[in-house]
Order: C-alpha cells, then structure tokens, then sequence
C-alpha cells in the first residue's frame, strides 16, 4: 500500500479545486461521469500498480481494492462539492483520509 496515500488525496482534492467549475461538472454530473471514470481510474492504476503489497494480490483482489479508492475518494468528493463545500478544504480532506486510510488498513492488515 502506497505510505503516500495521504498526501495523494490531498493532492486529488487541491486539484480538483484548483481547476473550478467546468472540472466539477465533469467530475460529479452524471452525462460526464465516463470521462471522469476513465481519467480517475488510470491514475489509482498508476500509482498503486508498483505497491508491494498490491502486488501480492490476485486480480480479483486488486479490483476489489481499487473499487474501494475509486468509489470512496470520489464520492467523497463529488458530495462536498454537492454540499456546497461547506465543510472547508482541510477538513474534507482530513476526513476523506480517515476513511480511505482506515478501510485500506483494514483490507491488508486483518
């Protein structure tokens, strides 16, 4: 599992703020969720595929696993912008670590 995994949310969040309101509705409008799908899953592809310990896993595990990243960061993204953003930037960010980090924590260490 990436030690990083904290520092690359924060980096997804900061990103998708930085690059405003078209960014956003391609990321959380449905007609545009297949951009956004095929965009998001490549770079959890990217930086997951060289962990060891996701290496270790057989594919099914791995889809599983990435499944996990890809619903939850977003989704979690994709509910702050539908709030309102109202929760400030480090806050969400802070909140979306603790879930991405305590369930992947989870998944590799029983």
């Amino acid at each position: 599992m990436p030690l990083k995994i904290k520092s690359e949310n924060r980096e997804f969040f900061i990103y998708s703020v930085e690059q405003g309101e078209f960014y956003e509705r391609i990321i959380c409008h449905t007609p545009h969720k297949s951009i956004s799908n095929k965009f998001i899953k490549e770079i959890i592809t990217k930086t997951w595929s060289n962990a060891e310990e996701f290496k270790k896993l057989n594919k099914y595990e791995q889809n599983i696993l990435f499944n996990f990243i890809y619903n939850v960061g977003l989704e979690l993204y994709i509910q702050w912008v539908n709030d309102g953003k109202n929760l400030s930037l480090d806050k969400i960010i802070e909140m979306s670590n603790k879930l991405l980090c305590n369930g992947i924590l989870g998944f590799f260490y029983k």
